[in-house]
């Protein structure tokens, strides 16, 4: 694949943010250590951006987190909204 001149990464650079992907790196850490945005490391991830032939993609799968509603309260603590009579 041809690099441009104005690419903001190298190969060395590029094979350094795969071995933080494949290590667990959270990607904005990894962004914010180069320099780049969140998306390109989303990209190289993917295999969008720097893909290597034959290499297998995503290198780490985003696992989202699952929040418990905080918010949820018992039913008891509830009341009914009185209606609004003018």
């Amino acid at each position: 694949m041809r690099r441009s001149h104005m690419a903001k990464l190298t190969d060395e650079r590029v094979e350094e943010i795969y071995i933080e992907l494949r290590d667990g790196t959270p990607i904005k850490d990894i962004a914010d250590m180069f320099g780049v945005s969140r998306g390109l490391i989303d990209h190289v991830n993917r295999g969008i951006s720097w893909a290597i032939e034959g290499f297998d993609y995503p290198i780490c799968s985003s696992k989202k987190v699952v929040k418990p509603n905080e918010y949820e309260f018992p039913i008891e603590d509830r009341y009914d909204c009185v209606a609004f009579n003018p």
